[in-house]
């Protein structure tokens, strides 16, 4: 029955606004209930009876934005990399080792902001990942995409007793740096500074927030990304997956109700 009259109203209200004569407004706001009785009637049961029932209004309340800065390191799982250059034979090696090296030049960071409603949020993150190949074949003289192999991603995230745990989808955002046949990658090319869309990229990740206070909290974080990219090097292209395990420590933010 209240299907059928909200559908009712809606119908009316182009009608009788072309007539001139009717206008609808939605507003929101808060109210406060009057204490007023209350009667229950169940079948084959007593009747129960308040007499000064008091209602909550409970309007909807703002969403809460949080928002992190992370350091850490991450352990990267050997896997395949693909070399062409053009008029070459293609390099590859079976098991691509990497190093992170968190503390070395750019550091390995992490930054995420979201909107909370509830227990459920929307965040984007930057993990600044980075990757230093160890084992190179003889035709590679040099391997790194070392100013970044960031990883930019849309999460879906719950909470539950300030346990955080996420999914993540996006894109690999590339910083490449390489010699090759002793040909060395010019990224001045590319705008801005050598920065490449080199493919897709998804995390899962689960963390524990300890608050220090209302709003600030210190957040430990686990996560596990899987990336592919394909990375330009000098008069050909590098395509880098990548399997990674991250450990995360840093400071938080939680504001709003």
């Amino acid at each position: 029955m209240r299907k059928m009259m909200v559908i009712g109203l809606l119908l009316l209200v182009p009608l009788a606004e072309r007539a001139g004569r009717f206008s609808l407004e939605v507003d929101s706001g808060d109210a406060y209930n009057i204490p007023t009785w209350l009667r229950i009637m169940q079948v084959n049961e007593d009747p129960i009876r308040v007499e000064s029932a008091r209602h909550e209004d409970k309007p909807l309340r703002a969403g809460r934005i949080s928002f992190e800065v992370n350091g850490g390191d991450a352990y990267n799982i050997p896997t395949w990399l693909r070399i062409m250059q053009v008029n070459e034979d293609p390099i590859s090696v079976k098991s691509a080792r990497y190093e992170d090296k968190p503390f070395y030049e750019a550091p390995y960071y992490n930054w995420r902001i979201g909107y909370w409603s509830g227990n459920r949020g929307w965040e984007v993150e930057l993990v600044h990942h980075k990757l230093y190949l160890t084992n190179p074949p003889d035709e590679v003289q040099h391997f790194e995409v070392s100013h970044g192999y960031n990883l930019i991603t849309i999460n879906r995230a719950w909470e539950r007793d300030n346990w955080v745990g996420r999914v993540g989808l996006g894109v690999v955002l590339g910083h490449p740096e390489s010699e090759i046949r002793g040909q060395k990658l010019d990224w001045a090319n590319s705008y801005p500074d050598g920065f490449y869309v080199g493919g897709p990229t998804g995390q899962l990740s689960l963390s524990r927030r300890i608050f220090l206070g209302h709003y600030v909290f210190i957040n430990l974080e686990g996560k596990m990304t899987a990336s592919y990219a394909a990375l330009p090097v000098a008069n050909g292209t590098a395509y880098v997956p990548n399997l990674a395990l991250h450990g995360l420590f840093g400071l938080g933010v939680m504001m709003g109700n």
